[in-house]
């Protein structure tokens, strides 16, 4: 499968520039999607990271958008419903896989890792973020997958895990290339590598729970 990287600026994008107004973090998913005349109508599940007053006000701005359809939360949790214009379609192509979540910066930068069997439509996908996102493509290559993770959705974070978690995407951890190593964060966090290490793994595993082990 070919798999590409891509960066995008958040100052065009309706979740990335609130992102970046509120000074929060997301992390999540579209998980499925329709298209109708009047445009792309999507289903997203995330996290957001950061001040409890900054992710409120979050939720609040970003329920008055006329693209936001439907919106609620519990806690870090979101699930909504966007419309996306028809010119998007190309990445809403129902051949794209999204192997991991994507990442919303602070900054309103958004990462993505995208794959696809057709190099052709994965490049399209590039191409429409970098005409109109200020996209730069990371990397693309075509590699086995060896594993695959989505979001669970009623996740149970300790705020030791909520903190770990949150570290690591606001510094860099998930980027590419990544930005910081663990022992870096557990500093940051002010407890050893080892505990760090270990809320990291289980806020993770808590959050991507399904994963499928190829040889």
């Amino acid at each position: 499968m070919w798999v590409a990287k891509v960066r995008i600026s958040g100052e065009k994008a309706l979740i990335g520039s609130k992102a970046k107004e509120y000074k929060v973090s997301v992390s999540g998913y579209p998980v499925s999607f329709y298209q109708k005349r009047d445009g792309i109508y999507v289903y997203v599940i995330g996290f957001v990271f950061g001040n409890d007053k900054n992710k409120k006000e979050f939720i609040k701005d970003l329920k008055k958008s006329e693209r936001v359809l439907n919106l609620e939360g519990k806690g870090d949790f979101f699930i909504g419903q966007l419309k996306e214009p028809l010119n998007f379609k190309q990445v809403y192509y129902h051949g794209l896989v999204h192997l991991e979540p994507i990442i919303i910066k602070e900054d309103g930068s958004e990462f993505w890792t995208v794959g696809c069997w057709n190099r052709k439509k994965l490049m399209k996908f590039v191409k429409l973020f970098q005409r109109t996102r200020d996209g730069k493509l990371l990397k693309i290559e075509n590699q086995k997958i060896s594993n695959f993770s989505i979001l669970s959705v009623q996740p149970k974070l300790t705020d030791k895990q909520k903190k770990a978690l949150e570290l690591a995407i606001k510094n860099g951890y998930y980027d590419y290339p990544r930005n910081i190593e663990l022992e870096k964060l557990a500093d940051l966090m002010k407890i050893s590598y080892s505990t760090y290490q270990a809320h990291l793994r289980k806020a993770e595993k808590k959050l991507l729970p399904f994963f499928f082990e190829r040889a």
